[in-house]
């Protein structure tokens, strides 16, 4: 939505940004899970991790007792665990993908039983997999989850997505779905005759009820909406909560 420092005209999402997530992880890690000490690993190699990083340390106002790095790509992590072996620390702040962060929890589930907090990055199944049983007490940010509807349009969207395809919608179902309705808000809102009119009436969405939650866009094309912190209990989402 912004290149440059310049604002895209004909961009818009649907979902918060990447770095938005470091911000629920801090607040989330601090206020629900009253972690005063965390330990941190993050992909070095990516974009998506540092982002989340930055925002997390600029929110996140407990101790990071450290801040260790991995690379994309990588497979052993055994050397994690005589990093952590000495440290003191209520939670385990994971910034990567499922591939690397699940052969890390793995790996980390013998040596510590903290809580483990990342961003959606470890949402995938693979993630699950990987991981197995050392997926328990972990939580992540997501967009969606059916365990928690935003408001009657999501049960009803979740209802209608089983009947059509016999599967539970994920994230990018439901994102896509609230992109329609914001264009449709937008057309009838601005009684647009063009793109180009469109692309200002949707600078201008507010108050969008969508099943991802109510979505306000904001001057960088952005969506303000809540997010959802999901739990997994041994390799299983057992929980989701909305997240403001």
């Amino acid at each position: 939505t912004v290149k440059n420092d310049k604002v895209q005209p004909y961009i818009f999402r649907t979902i918060f940004p990447d770095a938005f997530q470091g911000k629920v992880i801090a607040n989330y890690t601090e206020e629900t899970l009253k972690a005063k000490k965390v330990l941190v690993y993050y992909d070095n190699s990516s974009d998506y991790a540092r982002g989340i990083l930055g925002t997390f340390k600029d929110n996140y106002k407990g101790e990071i007792v450290d801040t260790l790095s991995f690379q994309g790509g990588d497979k052993d992590f055994q050397a994690a665990l005589t990093k952590v072996k000495n440290k003191s620390f209520d939670a385990i702040v994971l910034i990567g993908y499922y591939a690397e962060g699940g052969l890390l929890t793995a790996a980390l589930f013998i040596g510590t039983i903290a809580s483990i907090v990342g961003g959606d990055g470890i949402s995938d199944p693979t993630y699950t997999e990987l991981a197995g049983s050392a997926a328990t007490d972990v939580y992540y940010v997501a967009g969606f989850s059916t365990k928690a509807p935003f408001n009657d349009k999501t049960t009803a969207f979740i209802k209608a997505y089983k009947a059509a395809y016999n599967e539970e919608p994920s994230a990018f179902a439901a994102c896509a779905y609230d992109a329609v309705y914001m264009i449709k808000q937008a057309a009838e809102d601005g009684k647009v005759k063009n793109s180009a009119e469109l692309a200002k009436a949707l600078a201008k969405v507010k108050g969008l009820v969508g099943v991802t939650g109510t979505i306000d866009i904001d001057k960088n094309h952005n969506p303000v909406k809540s997010a959802v912190m999901v739990k997994l209990e041994d390799g299983k989402e057992a929980s989701a909560e909305i997240v403001k």
